[in-house]
């Protein structure tokens, strides 16, 4: 999602989707990663996830739809390998 309108007519610039906003939720309640590394991996601001994790933002997705388990890892997966990330968290996990 890279920009366009929301339902009201108002100019929107969203660089996340709702799914991404669930794992964000998801991973903060969970402690799995830091804010910093979270905030890079979606291309925002430390304060941009700070926000979403505490509904500031986003208020519409609903905590029932948050992502389970297994869909926020292979979610995650694949937004790694997206941003290149994938190969420096495996040889992490090599060690």
């Amino acid at each position: 999602m890279s920009g366009g309108y929301s339902k009201k007519g108002r100019t929107t610039g969203a660089v996340l989707d709702e799914q991404a906003v669930r794992n964000i939720r998801s991973l903060y309640a969970q402690r799995r990663l830091y804010v910093k590394e979270q905030a890079d991996l979606y291309g925002v601001t430390s304060e941009t996830i700070r926000r979403i994790a505490r509904w500031e933002t986003w208020k519409h997705v609903a905590e029932e739809d948050w992502a389970t388990p297994e869909i926020l890892e292979a979610s995650l997966k694949k937004t790694r390998e997206l941003a290149g990330l994938e190969d420096a968290a495996a040889k992490n996990t090599d060690k």
